[in-house]
């Protein structure tokens, strides 16, 4: 559903209006981790994926899953 280059578009947006690549960013209704992927090959580090969802799901390689208080 939607446009695949959504992420994609979305990635070089944050990667232009925020070039330091140590900022954290959250990636809320994050789905299946696309924007993440987008933003690592970028060269951020400090993404985390969050949705509420997925509560029991298994890390996958290179992605992390978490929980904000």
């Amino acid at each position: 559903m939607g446009d695949k280059a959504r992420f994609r578009l979305f990635a070089d947006l944050i990667a232009e209006r925020f070039p330091e690549r140590d900022r954290h960013i959250a990636d809320v209704a994050s789905g299946k981790g696309q924007l993440q992927a987008e933003l690592r090959q970028r060269g951020y580090v400090n993404v985390v994926s969050w949705d509420r969802r997925h509560r029991n799901a298994k890390n996958r390689r290179g992605y992390v899953y978490g929980r904000f208080d």
